[in-house]
Parts: C-alpha cells; sequence; structure tokens
C-alpha cells in the first residue's frame, strides 16, 4: 500500500470512529470538512487560485491551509496539504532559523541517535537540514519514516545515547506521562536537546486526565493545563519556552496559519543545579 493510500485509509478509519463514539452528525462534519472542503482547497491550490498562507517547511502556498477535525472540535486552517505540517511544526520552523539555529547545529556535533517520534515528512524534511541520521519512532509503523517501535514509557535506547529528541503532540496520548519524561531524560546525552510540544488549554491552571486515551479527543490521555511546565521541572529537564502567538511577527502569524501554542527546547539538567525553564 502506498503512503498515500495508507493516509486515506486511516483517515476513513479516524471519521469511521468519529461517528461510532460521537454519533452521526460529527461523523458527517468530519466527512464534509476533511473530505469535501479540503478537497476544495486542494483543487484550487492547484488551480493556483490564493496565495495568502505559504509552508515554511515545503513551500507551498494556497488560500488556507486544510481543516482538521476530532469528534468535538474543529481547526481550520491547519495542515499542509503537502507536507502534513501542522502551525506547531511551522512556528517551530521560525523559532529554529531565528533563535536556535547555532544550538541544533552544535547538537549535530555530538555523537548519538536523533529520534523524531511521531515522524511526519515536512517535519524531518526540515530536521535533516542541520541534522544528519534522524531516524523515526513510533509505537506503531504509522510510516514508512519509523525505524524504532518503541513505547514511551518504557524506551530500550541506553542511557544518555541519544543526542537529539524530537516530539510533538504525542505526549498527551501516552498513558504514564511522567514515566515516558523520565525515560526520555535517562537516554538524553548531558549535551543533547530535545524539542517538545503538547497541545494546552490556555487560561486554565490545572491539567485534566481523562484516565486512559478518551476517543472524543482524538486518544488524548490529558489535556494539558498551564500546570504541564511542572511535569517538564519534575523529570528534571530545563531550557526555554517559545509560546508561538507571541514570539512570531504578527504578518508571520498570518501567512504560517499560527495558532497559540508553546514549543519547550529542553536539556538535561546538570547535577547541583535547579531545573528551570524560562
Amino acid at each position: 500500500m502506498t503512503p498515500a493510500l495508507q493516509k486515506v485509509v486511516g483517515e476513513l478509519r479516524r471519521g469511521l470512529s468519529i461517528a461510532r463514539h460521537a454519533g452521526p452528525a460529527a461523523g458527517w462534519r468530519f466527512f464534509r470538512e476533511e473530505g469535501l472542503r479540503n478537497g476544495w482547497i486542494r483543487l484550487r491550490s492547484v488551480l493556483g487560485t490564493g496565495g495568502e498562507v505559504e509552508c515554511n517547511l515545503c513551500g507551498w502556498s494556497g488560500e488556507r491551509f486544510l481543516t482538521h477535525c476530532g469528534a468535538d472540535y474543529i481547526d481550520r486552517n491547519c495542515f499542509c496539504p503537502a507536507c502534513r505540517s501542522y502551525p506547531r511544526h511551522r512556528g517551530f520552523a521560525w523559532v529554529l532559523e531565528h533563535e536556535l539555529a547555532g544550538e541544533l547545529a552544535e547538537v549535530e556535533d555530538l555523537s548519538g541517535r536523533r529520534l523524531v517520534f511521531a515522524p511526519e515528512p515536512g517535519l524531518v524534511r526540515l530536521l535533516a537540514r542541520s541534522l544528519s541520521r534522524l531516524e523515526g519512532v513510533d509505537l506503531h509503523p504509522v510510516n514508512d519514516l519509523v525505524i524504532h517501535l518503541e513505547d514511551m514509557q518504557s524506551l530500550t535506547f541506553e542511557d544518555e545515547s541519544v543526542a537529539f529528541v524530537s516530539s510533538f503532540h504525542v505526549l498527551e496520548h501516552v498513558p504514564e506521562d511522567r514515566r515516558a519524561l523520565r525515560e526520555l531524560h535517562r537516554v538524553l546525552h548531558p549535551g543533547g536537546r530535545m524539542v517538545l510540544c503538547v497541545p494546552l488549554t490556555f487560561g486554565r491552571s490545572e491539567t485534566i486526565d481523562f484516565g486512559g486515551p478518551d476517543p472524543r479527543m482524538n486518544g488524548h490521555c490529558f489535556d494539558y493545563g498551564e500546570d504541564f511546565v511542572e511535569r517538564l521541572l519534575d523529570a528534571r529537564f530545563s531550557g526555554r519556552a517559545f509560546r508561538l502567538a507571541d514570539v512570531l511577527p504578527a504578518d508571520e502569524q498570518r501567512r504560517l496559519g499560527m495558532v497559540q501554542e508553546v514549543v519547550y527546547w529542553l536539556r538535561r539538567t546538570p547535577e547541583g543545579e535547579d531545573p528551570a525553564i524560562g
């Protein structure tokens, strides 16, 4: 089965799952938004109409990005039809270019694995501009980029053997997320870096634990609040937090279809220091 056909089959299954758990109305909304309206956007981009948004990972431009929806939400102007980058990826690409290029170059000089959890083609292409030998990781063989089948809660990699980790919207799917963070800390090289992003509900201080994957929330185990950073500190990570809608200029936010998310740029906290994320 080709990657494109795999994606189509996967989306059909997701639509059926939404209809089964949230009812026919939610299933119809998924078909309308991700089938009909996304198809229209793809057609207009092929015809060359519009150019209000642009993907800084692959160069695609069009009237707007495609819609992503779940049982209880619709995210319009969301993912790129060419490389499937989401706002979090495009925001990180901007931050990488303007804030972190030098640090990523230092990571390239380290020995150790460079792991991309839940690898998307656009993100891997972006990282490959600076890092060689990238290896995709997932619990399931979701695409051809996955080399290692791993449970983030119990990684098989040796201590301090990983120079770089990328994890975008993965941790919220992991039932024992604190254990997963400890595992990521264990395998990360003392000089290595991790870029991490999870969906946050801004304005709410406390995380909601669903007690397991919630099919109405796209399989999320948690709805993280602004206390999420405490989980990173407890796992002894330090680093920087980039709030994308505050960091990027307004014109870049419009061009890239930006939403409010936080991208964390993390390292292991040296012994004798207190973890801090600013």
